[in-house]
């Protein structure tokens, strides 16, 4: 599992848990943001937040969040960095 400076990549809700649900913080957050809003997501969040290391998070972050939540369920037992380098 690699870790960011702030936790764990992929998980934005420090659950120690990659899963559906930090995918949705991701796309609010981002809705937020996108409107002119507040994202809400502390600067730790943000970091964990930018899966695919772009630097920023959107919605293409919790888009392979939720792959990788799908492949767990179809028996991938890797980490989200394993899965990422597949």
């Amino acid at each position: 599992t690699t870790t960011t400076t702030t936790g764990m990549l992929g998980d934005v809700n420090d659950d120690r848990n990659v899963d559906a649900i930090d995918a949705a913080r991701i796309l609010t957050a981002a809705a937020a943001d996108g409107s002119g809003g507040a994202g809400g997501l502390t600067d730790a969040q943000k970091e964990n937040a930018d899966v695919n290391k772009s630097g920023g998070y959107d919605a293409a972050d919790a888009a392979l969040i939720l792959q990788y939540a799908a492949a767990g369920g179809s028996g991938f037992r890797g980490t989200l960095e394993d899965f990422l380098r597949r």
